[in-house]
């Protein structure tokens, strides 16, 4: 008797993993999809949060410059006021305020910024640092002009855009 190898009809077990097992794990690409979606998502917050830190340090930077401007110029007026005359340099740099007494005139105030752009009175005190300008100008005898720019370098010296700058303008008159 011969044996003949017979190829049966009979369906072939099936040797690859069944569905439900193929589609649980994730394929090499959509793994690099998920990462750099990732990646975009953390450096747009980054790049949001950066440009928010630096709002907040111009925006805190012009506020210190305001309020130091309008304390200067508050302080200065009110030493101008109980004055008598007013003289300012032909620079308009500086300004003396005079009282007048019955033994003659006394300086009784003096205002000049220093080498190192700090408005001092006639003690020498700092009234204000970071100035940019400052001038005088007087009318007549009794009226003075005030212009004061003050600075604040937010910035980096190979930057200047992020720098402050605020003008401040007052006119002050003797009273007596």
């Amino acid at each position: 008797m011969r044996t003949h190898d017979r190829i049966s009809s009979r369906p072939r077990p099936n040797r690859r993993r069944p569905e439900s097992a193929r589609s649980s794990g994730f394929a090499l690409t959509e793994l690099l999809i998920a990462v750099f979606l990732s990646v975009v998502v953390i450096a747009a917050a980054m790049a949001l949060y950066s440009v928010g830190i630096k709002a907040w340090i111009g925006t805190a930077s012009l506020v210190d410059v305001q309020r130091e401007g309008s304390l200067a110029m508050e302080q200065m007026i009110k030493q101008v006021r109980p004055g008598s005359s007013v003289t300012a340099s032909a620079s308009g740099e500086t300004l003396s305020v005079f009282f007048a007494a019955v033994s003659g005139d006394s300086m009784i105030a003096h205002f000049y910024v220093d080498g190192n752009q700090c408005l001092r009175d006639i003690n020498g005190g700092t009234i204000t640092d970071r100035v940019d300008s400052l001038r005088f100008s007087v009318s007549g005898q009794h009226t003075v002009n005030v212009d004061l720019w003050i600075r604040d370098d937010a910035g980096t010296a190979g930057r200047t855009v992020d720098d402050n700058a605020v003008l401040y303008s007052s006119s002050a008159v003797c009273r007596n």
